[in-house]
């Protein structure tokens, strides 16, 4: 992490989520979460399908607007935090036009358009491959971190699944924010990749940048998790990974009853 990352979130807590609810039109699908997550981490979050983890990281990254209650990144709110380029997000494959006509390298260098408008001057109105020699160097090392420097100008409709995956951790390496996250990171890629991709989590874990992912593999879990939250449209859970993965935590995280609401019955008092 970048000395500016650096100064920017010390002695920060990560992320405070107090009495969040979150919809989507009418129906809320996260209610009441509370949620403290410390910096230098790597924390996973678990819970079934529909759950509402990726609506969570949409919401911690400012794509959407809770209805009610409190969130805070870096004691900023996710919007701020995303726009001076604090917090990386990488969204499920499923996401991504992997058809556009553009090359690795090109979606790697997207992840430093944010610090290239900031820098100001006429250098903002530079095109991508003028960028200056920080960007370039952020880019590289980032394909170097997962392997994918020989793939740089392929492009990425020509990627195999777990290439794709290292294509987007390296886009929010390149960023060099100071919280990453990573929605389903290790979903269909070979034991290889996962391998690669869980040693760069660790490394840049011990860099001192907190890292969010959520993932069904609980195997993994128990294995890389500093701390795990479980989540079936509420926080069920939070602890360290020997506490809340346990056959007893898991069972009632999956038997959380849940009965969708409307969101006209909230209003931002109620939080």
């Amino acid at each position: 992490m970048s000395s500016v990352a650096q100064q920017e979130t010390s002695n920060r807590a990560a992320i405070q989520v107090r009495d969040l609810f979150a919809a989507y039109g009418e129906t809320v699908v996260l209610s009441r979460v509370n949620l403290d997550i410390q910096q230098g981490q790597l924390v996973t979050l678990v819970g079934p399908n529909g759950a509402g983890k990726s609506t969570l990281f949409k919401v911690l990254v400012g794509i959407l607007q809770p209805v009610a209650g409190e969130v805070s990144v870096l004691a900023q709110s996710p919007g701020e935090a995303r726009a001076r380029g604090l917090i990386a997000y990488m969204p499920q494959e499923e996401q991504i036009d992997w058809d556009f006509p553009v090359s690795v390298h090109d979606v790697v260098m997207s992840a430093r358009y944010g610090r290239m408008r900031s820098e100001g001057g006429w250098r903002r109105f530079l095109p991508p491959r003028l960028a200056g020699s920080d960007h370039r160097r952020a880019v590289r090392e980032a394909l170097r971190a997962v392997n994918m420097s020989e793939y740089a100008d392929r492009p990425i409709s020509a990627l195999s699944g777990g290439q794709k995956k290292r294509t987007l951790l390296a886009r929010s390496l390149a960023q060099d924010a100071a919280i990453l996250l990573l929605d389903e990171p290790l979903a269909g890629v070979d034991r290889a990749s996962e391998d690669l991709i869980m040693q760069v989590l660790h490394r840049v874990r011990d860099e001192g940048r907190t890292i969010l992912t959520v993932t069904h593999d609980l195997i993994s879990a128990r294995t890389h998790a500093d701390h795990v939250v479980l989540i079936n449209h509420t926080v069920v859970g939070s602890g360290t990974r020997d506490e809340m993965l346990t056959d007893e935590m898991i069972a009632r995280t999956a038997a959380a009853r849940w009965v969708p609401g409307s969101a006209r019955r909230l209003t931002p008092t109620q939080g």
